[in-house]
């Protein structure tokens, strides 16, 4: 949130949890901002940082999300983010048209440790397609140039999931909201 650059609450919130750890913490994110709080999120192994990075198609993201901030830059935030120990995912949520290299793109910015979960406008809209529908995806996607995308996106997220499999290990790769509600593996929780 806009006010969020200079109240600074987030931050506030996970000195919180710092001091009284909690089983698992997601942090779900398209900003940047959130690299402010990687000196506290890297002492925290229960928290996972969840970026959105729902298309790697400039035209696309500016056409069909709400953020500024783009996918290249959120890309180089998931690899600073593991870098720094953070335990992280990408949630392609939802999966957007994007171009032939997506699932390489993907791959190699979560590299070894990082994990993708990938979900759709009728699996993660949280009505089954009916908001996504209610809400004009299909002609939106339509005047973007991807007539049809709306119908067809759950048999694209599974052929982007494929491919990234054959890139990364089975557990790297998830599904809608199994994958989002599966905790990385993280060991003993450590009380500051």
């Amino acid at each position: 949130q806009p006010l969020e650059a200079h109240l600074s609450l987030s931050r506030a919130c996970l000195q919180v949890l710092q001091a009284q750890p909690i089983a698992w913490l997601v942090l779900q994110t398209r900003s940047v901002l959130v690299a402010r709080d990687f000196d506290l999120l890297a002492q925290m192994p229960f928290a996972t940082l969840n970026v959105s990075v729902e298309t790697d198609l400039p035209a696309v993201h500016h056409r069909l999300t709400r953020s500024s901030v783009t996918p290249a830059r959120r890309l180089a935030l998931v690899r600073t983010a593991l870098e720094e120990g953070i335990q992280t995912q990408i949630t392609v949520s939802p999966h957007l048209p994007s171009s032939p290299h997506f699932a390489a793109t993907l791959a190699q910015a979560v590299g070894k440790r990082g994990r993708v979960i990938i979900d759709t406008l009728l699996d993660g809209d949280g009505a089954g397609g009916r908001r996504s529908k209610r809400l004009g995806m299909g002609t939106l996607l339509a005047e973007a140039g991807f007539p049809g995308w709306l119908e067809h996106c759950r048999e694209q997220a599974q052929a982007l999931g494929e491919e990234l499999r054959t890139l990364l290990t089975p557990a790297q790769v998830l599904w809608s909201a199994a994958g989002f509600g599966t905790p990385p593996e993280t060991g003993p929780l450590s009380v500051a």
